[in-house]
């Protein structure tokens, strides 16, 4: 119509911006906000790259959110961060650090009126989270929370405190300070394997029952993991207490490939460490995390053609224990090895 003038446009709202990243375990582009649960995701289902898959970083991507308004998502003006450049950061950070621990511990190491440090420099934040942004080792598996809290305090409870000696109230048989593999505390229970011999015959102490809520959760979180199933049944276990001042670490090794079967599980106790795993016939290096009341699993190539060892300054906290369960090679009945 002659001389009307048309309604003002309707403004178009900015689409709303959305960092996507890619996830260290399979490699698929998350929103940044959806990452964390998507990870655990794959962790849980042992969606594992090979060993030589490396870590996919992008940048930040411009996305239409439905639903949302564009105030409520990241500012227009916001600086534009990519994952690169936050990996970078890390890294500069991490260094550091590892600076800084060095410069201490020269310190101590010169100060006569202390006894000369065992301890090496604990890892950092930023050490942790390279670990975990590490390529992944085909094999092996990390399931994240197995137990409670509760259930983590009763087991430490139950194995007692090695450092207190027989004054601390402990589980049989007692702590002992081994020197096999690295020096930590040691116990074992279940069949008894002679390495020299190369035999294994029936247990002098049976499986405590109170292990058994390692097992089922281990049954329950990774039956989809090759060599365990629902039935998996373990016919020894070992216990290792790690003190971090007191220079505790294990060295490289590979535990016995013909005694013992194709998988092992191992729950963390009390503090975080990061296992270094190095290959047998070759020169690669692969750093993984084990948080506390995780189990970490072992199998295929990360079983029989690497090595695994947990340096002095890759221990947490002041007190580290991990419960190893493995079936002997020869077969025997559960009312054999568990109580």
């Amino acid at each position: 119509m002659a001389g009307a003038t048309r309604p003002p446009a309707a403004r178009r709202r900015a689409p709303a911006r959305v960092l996507l990243q890619a996830c260290p375990v399979c490699g698929r582009l998350r929103p940044s906000t959806e990452l964390a649960t998507h990870v655990n995701a794959c962790l849980d289902a042992g969606n594992w790259p090979s060993s030589g898959a490396q870590t996919t970083t992008t940048t930040t991507t411009t996305l239409d959110a439905p639903g949302r308004d564009s105030a409520s998502a990241v500012p227009s003006h916001a600086p534009e961060v990519s994952l690169t450049q936050n990996v970078n950061v890390n890294k500069k950070r991490a260094r550091e650090e590892k600076d800084k621990d060095k410069e201490e511990e020269e310190e101590v190491d010169n100060d006569d009126s202390h006894e000369p440090a065992k301890r090496v420099a604990a890892p950092t934040t930023s050490s942790f989270l390279a670990a975990w942004n590490a390529p992944r080792l085909a094999g092996h598996f990390v399931l994240e929370n197995v137990i409670t809290e509760a259930a983590e305090l009763d087991l430490l409870r139950f194995l007692g405190d090695p450092t207190k000696g027989s004054s601390s109230k402990q589980c049989e048989p007692m702590w002992r300070l081994r020197h096999f593999n690295g020096t930590a505390y040691g116990k074992s229970w279940g069949i008894q394997t002679n390495l020299a011999g190369r035999t294994q015959s029936p247990p002098s102490l049976r499986i405590p029952s109170a292990l058994r809520c390692v097992v089922d959760a281990v049954r329950e979180r990774a039956s989809h993991v090759p060599h365990i199933g629902s039935t998996w049944e373990p016919t020894e276990a070992n216990a290792i207490a790690y003190v971090p001042r007191l220079g505790h670490s294990l060295e490289p090794h590979a535990d016995d490939r013909n005694l013992s079967g194709p998988a092992i599980a191992t729950l963390s106790l009390g503090a975080d460490a990061i296992m270094t795993f190095t290959e047998e016939k070759g020169t690669r290096r692969v750093r993984v995390p084990l948080p506390r009341r995780s189990i970490a699993i072992q199998t295929g190539p990360s079983r029989y053609a690497w090595l695994h060892s947990i340096q002095n300054g890759d221990l947490q906290g002041e007190l580290r224990v991990s419960l190893t369960f493995r079936r002997g090679k020869f077969e025997m009945e559960r009312r054999d090895c568990w109580e």
